[in-house]
């Protein structure tokens, strides 16, 4: 069994593997029998989801079922994060939906933070719906701006305010 609980765990899918004595017959992980060779070798691939995962090891004896539980972490984490002091940090907030990267697989942890970002990073968080507008918002953000909706809901809130010039100066 491993010595540690919990370990952090950065891909999508854990590879099992372990050897059991010759009582063993039969090795489950959540359910699913893992493959086990002649030598009592076992092997299964499990996905993972962002966040906390639990699995379960069930052997089957002739006498009795072990059973043994082991939570994995697994991180969100981007390509270029790896040398930031704050890389953990960034995990954790990105596993939890807190903060998102960019498509292209990087977070950009030197990139200025924009009152678009901002924006954005709260309306996440209120789980505001989208929505149709008529006309635009401001005159620096139009109508069909991919984050008007985060930038009305911010100002309709308070947490950010227009310019008197009538813009918002998203970036």
């Amino acid at each position: 069994f491993p010595s540690h609980d919990m370990p952090i765990h950065y891909f999508d899918s854990i590879r099992i593997l372990g050897m059991g004595s010759p009582a063993v017959k039969m090795v489950y992980v959540n359910g699913d029998l893992a493959k086990m060779d002649s030598i009592n070798n076992f092997s299964l691939v499990r996905g993972l989801k962002l966040g906390k995962n639990l699995l379960t090891l069930i052997f089957k004896t002739d006498g009795m079922d072990i059973e043994h539980s082991l939570r994995v972490l697994r991180l969100k984490s981007y390509s270029d994060i790896s040398k930031v002091k704050e890389r953990r940090e960034i995990e954790f907030m990105a596993t939890l939906g807190i903060i998102e990267g960019e498509k292209d697989g990087r977070f950009y942890p030197d990139r200025e933070v924009t009152r678009r970002y901002m924006a954005r990073l709260l309306a996440t968080q209120a789980k505001i719906k989208p929505t149709k507008r008529k006309s635009d918002l401001f005159s620096d953000v139009k109508q069909d701006d991919v984050d008007g909706d985060a930038i009305e809901y911010v100002i309709e809130n308070g947490y950010l305010y227009a310019f008197p010039d009538g813009t918002f100066r998203p970036d």
